[in-house]
């Protein structure tokens, strides 16, 4: 997730520590530990609601390829199979008919945030 919402470098690496953290509390949590801090679910919140909204931003949700380009580099991982660009494309093509909204209207963005 950091690699998909920051850039290389120190705010990425804080981000990435920061979910670390958070998987942590929600092991945790779903082993049975009593104690939450109330600060981690708004942390976590916070981290979906971003992931979401870039989603929605850029009209398409990342494959697994693009993913481990953001995270590994481009050199490091091959391009596309066929059927990874089939089914991206499907997908994408999915959620815009089903959701034909226009979110460049700053207006209705905030709204959608909270």
């Amino acid at each position: 997730m950091a690699s998909y919402l920051e850039s290389p470098g120190r705010k990425r690496k804080q981000k990435f520590q920061r979910v670390l953290q958070l998987y942590d509390a929600r092991s945790k949590a779903a082993h049975g530990s009593a104690k939450h801090d109330s600060s981690t679910l708004y942390d976590t919140y916070d981290l979906l609601r971003r992931v979401v909204i870039k989603m929605i931003e850029e009209r398409a949700v990342p494959s697994k390829a693009e993913l481990e380009s953001e995270l590994f580099g481009s050199d490091a991982v091959g391009s596309l199979t066929e059927n990874d660009r089939v089914a991206h494309d499907f997908l994408l093509k999915r959620s815009q008919e089903q959701f034909p909204l226009d979110f460049s209207d700053r207006a209705l963005r905030r709204r959608c945030l909270f």
